[in-house]
């Protein structure tokens, strides 16, 4: 038997990288090399390490080492507060700046690049148990202390629109930082604060009550650095259109408004309290995401996974977890359906196999290629006719989704799909590739199968 990789994926596609196009390359030799002054000021999880020896991080900081891998660019960093920096970007003694909005009245002070560099995202938050403050409820606001950072421009100014445009009656306390902000709101003196999503994912006992707005934010250069603006277009285009997903990547890991999906809705708050203890369907002999150990515990990622999941959420939550092991994926997802578990796992990630089997999924646990297996040699024929096993939905589904043409044949197992291909009765069987045990067969079978 032979293993073919193809390049489908669970949980999301692959792109592929493309070459540039001579016509829009950059040269990136060491002659053409430059040192630029960026002006970095500290913001949490865009730009962080404020002096040479200090370790970097954030947003801005690996976006300015993406775009170098493009330009050649060195970096020499210039310190200080975001008013002072704009200063000098406009006066020409910097030559670079980033999280900059856009404004009419900059546009003939400092060079916009054609593309923003980040869309973020700003809320309000309020106490978990504060129920006095309700979205949409702009009367619920009236007399309410906000709280936000004197020294962020950009929150206070989405949070100082948000005001003007609803009318609202809110008294906005102004602070220094997020650490004296966040202490008067614990000793109950404002009743909410202003942060963009990235910053507060991971506290607890807060969740965000309203979207107050969300702006674009730019990588912007000095007036007369025409040459610079021009070279940074070049390396943004070249960015967003070949990698994309890596952008993408950046994005999801420090701004995204997902983030904010970690603070629980009073309807799940609800649920929770109504649920001291869950029961969670697992398939048996599905390593490695799960089986029955010979004790009748559940063993996998499914036993490392689930409490995981719980230790995430904000809150004291720690349910029960009972685990129910299944043989046959349809009976769990029936069981699903009538209430007997309350979540299972492994199912694949397909839309329309979800709606068909009318559950609901969460996000990716889990990425993985998946193998096709067929006896030598390859041909054009080895997908006309596939072997998958009857108790597994998630190969049913993804054979059909994949290969519409392919002849399905039904096996009590997947050992019996394998033993199918070897015997010829089948072209050929799909696996994930991370199930090693199935590998282990196949070459011990490949040896009794010459």
């Amino acid at each position: 038997l032979n293993r073919r990789m193809r390049n489908r994926m669970s949980g999301g596609v692959r792109g592929r990288r493309q070459k540039p196009s001579p016509t829009r390359s950059v040269d990136v030799s060491a002659q053409s090399a430059e040192t630029v002054k960026v002006g970095y000021y500290f913001s949490n999880n865009f730009q962080e390490g404020m002096d040479d020896r200090a370790p970097k991080s954030g947003y801005s900081y690996e976006y300015l080492q993406k775009l170098a891998s493009y330009t050649g660019w060195k970096y020499e960093y210039v310190y200080g507060e975001w008013d002072e920096l704009f200063e000098k970007l406009k006066d020409g003694e910097i030559d670079l700046m980033a999280g900059v909005a856009y404004s009419e009245d900059r546009v003939d002070q400092i060079g916009y690049p054609d593309s923003e560099m980040l869309n973020e995202t700003f809320y309000i938050y309020k106490d978990t148990d504060d129920s006095s403050m309700q979205c949409g409820d702009i009367a619920s606001y009236s007399g309410k202390k906000i709280g936000t950072l004197k020294g962020d421009q950009r929150m206070t100014a989405a949070l100082e629109q948000w005001k003007a445009r609803h009318r609202a009656d809110i008294e906005i306390e102004y602070y220094s930082d997020l650490t004296e902000c966040a202490r008067v709101f614990n000793e109950q003196q404002i009743d909410g604060f202003v942060s963009a999503d990235n910053v507060v994912s991971s506290y607890s006992g807060i969740t965000p009550v309203e979207k107050i707005g969300k702006q674009l934010f730019y990588l912007c250069t000095a007036k007369e650095r025409e040459d610079l603006l021009s070279e940074l277009n070049m390396a943004m285009s070249i960015m967003n259109e070949q990698d994309a997903v890596e952008v993408d990547e950046l994005r999801n890991k420090y701004y995204t408004e997902t983030t904010v999906s970690v603070f629980l809705s009073q309807q799940e708050q609800q649920w929770m309290k109504e649920h001291a203890q869950i029961t969670v369907g697992y398939l048996a002999d599905y390593l490695p995401y799960c089986d029955k150990a010979e004790d009748g515990s559940a063993t996998g990622l499914v036993s490392d996974i689930v409490p995981d999941l719980f230790d995430a959420l904000s809150g004291d939550y720690d349910p029960e977890i009972i685990y129910r092991c299944f043989d046959d994926q349809q009976e769990m997802l029936d069981c699903l359906k009538n209430g007997e578990v309350d979540f299972v796992m492994p199912v694949s990630d397909g839309k329309w196999y979800a709606e068909q089997e009318e559950f609901v999924q969460s996000s990716a646990v889990v990425a993985f290629p998946i193998a096709l297996v067929y006896r030598e040699p390859y041909d054009n024929e080895v997908t006309s006719r596939i072997a998958v096993n009857q108790n597994n939905l998630r190969q049913y589904w993804y054979t059909l989704a994949n290969y519409p043409d392919a002849e399905i044949v039904m096996y009590d197992g997947i050992e019996a799909c394998i033993d199918a291909v070897n015997s010829g009765e089948a072209d050929s069987t799909l696996l994930s590739a991370n199930r090693r045990n199935f590998w282990r067969k196949l070459c011990a079978q490949q040896s009794r199968h010459p």
